[in-house]
């Protein structure tokens, strides 16, 4: 139960993360541009993006075992729409975003969320929390890498745990009983549109006596694409479901 406890802190985390582009560690890296110019132009790129799609994949260590979580799917923020493709340990589910209603199936069940306040199309959209983290910490160029195809600059974000961690709570409600180490975190930037192609991130997170080392790809694609997400017909209709 403990396992599953310290799973589930990371789970809620790290989904938390999803599409960021902040912390990282820097170590021998030398600063080429100043944080807000990084900044500047990676909020002027992503602000009117209307359709994108994320593939995610996260892999949690705990005790000498292993296990993945995967996403893949489609945003449309103009319709207030998503659709993502998951894996949980093995276990396929879909999950439909209509506004700030969830509506997510497994194993032919459904549940329903309402996801209120939660500014999933606002300040805690995808890619609006990358504006928000790339402020935590200062930024460095470490390199340069193609990216499917893309020429992209490597950023590396080195900023203290302790102000990671603060932000995160923020997204999850609370990180009292959570401790954050040893976080790296690498954002890819488009070098012709600014757009972020590729995130990496790396860290330890320990609650309750027990620690686990979380890594995660984010890959973004399909910038301006026609996305079109319809909520199946069977999906319930209220959070009773």
């Amino acid at each position: 139960m403990r396992r599953r406890a310290l799973v589930a802190v990371c789970v809620a985390l790290l989904v938390a993360t999803a599409g960021c582009s902040a912390l990282g560690g820097g170590d021998g890296a030398q600063p080429t541009e100043s944080e807000q110019s990084v900044h500047e132009r990676v909020a002027a790129a992503t602000q009117d993006v209307a359709t994108y799609g994320v593939e995610f994949r996260m892999n949690i260590t705990a005790n000498g075992e292993t296990l993945q979580l995967t996403q893949e799917g489609v945003y449309n923020r103009t319709s207030e729409r998503a659709r993502l493709n998951m894996s949980v340990y093995g276990t396929p589910a879909t999950s439909y975003f209509d506004g700030e209603t969830a509506y997510v199936t497994s194993g032919g069940q459904w549940q329903v969320q309402n996801l209120s306040g939660s500014g999933l199309w606002a300040e805690n959209g995808t890619l609006a929390r990358q504006r928000t983290l790339l402020d935590v910490g200062s930024v460095s160029v470490v390199g340069n890498e193609t990216v499917d195809g893309v020429e992209t600059t490597v950023y590396a974000v080195d900023a203290d745990p302790e102000a990671y961690q603060s932000l995160l709570g923020q997204q999850v409600g609370t990180t009292e009983s959570v401790g954050i180490q040893n976080a790296t975190y690498r954002l890819y930037v488009a070098d012709e549109t600014d757009r972020p192609r590729k995130a990496e991130l790396s860290m330890t997170v320990a609650t309750r006596g027990q620690s686990s080392q979380a890594n995660v790809t984010i890959l973004f694609s399909e910038y301006g694409e026609p996305v079109r997400v319809t909520i199946p017909e069977d999906a319930p209709t209220d959070e009773s479901a």
